[in-house]
């Protein structure tokens, strides 16, 4: 694109995030490149930060559905955004020189919600979520455990989860999706290749484009050619950024 209509299209993005951001107590940390950096939870207390973030999120995306046709329709290039949402004990306030301070948050937490906005593409989900958020959002939203996890900078793998739906929202099919995939998930850390690939076979049947059932179904045929052997613990390694 031109630069001129490349800053005209994320100014308008921008703009029409954090309405939404703002709507569910967010604060705007900072713009970086293409995306949005935001907290919940700070400079003031919000109770239930971890869910509000979470509907932020599927409110993000929706109106981005909204948006997308739009878009296309003046010529505008399809968008698609990865979101990464971590709760934990952060460093928050003003960082900077003597001269100009940045209001910011530093710590574990904000490195890991990089990292899975890193992984949703590579899912090919739209919103991936720690352990710790999952806890506080599972009971206001359908999520999905998408895998265990050892994401670049730690040690200890991580399980992580989709943001798949509000319950209340949530249809029949989206449901049967969800269910198919754990029980493929499950019958896949017990090695038991043929049978995992069934329901994620029957996963793609009612939902074609479903990344995670694309990805476990590849891996199932890998690792029936060559087994991991004895001692595999499941983890999945991430291998960038």
């Amino acid at each position: 694109m031109k630069p001129q209509d490349l800053v005209q299209l994320l100014n308008e993005y921008f703009d029409e995030m954090l309405k939404i951001v703002t709507h569910y107590e967010g604060t705007l940390d900072k713009f970086i490149k293409d995306a949005i950096m935001a907290i919940y939870g700070a400079p003031r207390t919000v109770e239930g930060h971890g869910l509000k973030a979470v509907h932020a999120a599927l409110d993000m995306r929706d109106r981005l559905d909204q948006l997308r046709p739009k878009w296309l329709a003046e010529g505008k290039p399809e968008i698609k955004v990865g979101m990464g949402i971590a709760t934990d004990a952060v460093i928050v306030g003003n960082v900077g020189s003597s001269e100009r301070l940045n209001y910011t948050a530093m710590g574990d937490g904000v490195n890991l919600a990089s990292r899975l906005e890193g992984t949703a593409k590579v899912y090919g989900v739209p919103i991936v979520l720690s352990e710790n958020t999952w806890l506080q959002a599972r009971e206001g939203v359908l999520t999905r455990e998408l895998d265990l996890l050892r994401v670049v900078g730690k040690k200890q793998p991580v399980r992580i989860f989709e943001a798949v739906e509000r319950m209340g929202k949530a249809t029949d099919a989206v449901r049967t999706v969800v269910d198919q995939f754990h029980f493929g998930l499950s019958l896949y850390r017990q090695q038991r290749w043929d049978d995992a690939a069934k329901h994620f076979q029957f996963v793609l049947s009612v939902k074609a484009d479903d990344g995670p059932a694309r990805l476990f179904l590849d891996r199932c045929a890998r690792f029936k050619a060559h087994p991991p052997g004895p001692g595999w613990d499941t983890v999945a390694d991430m291998q960038s950024k």
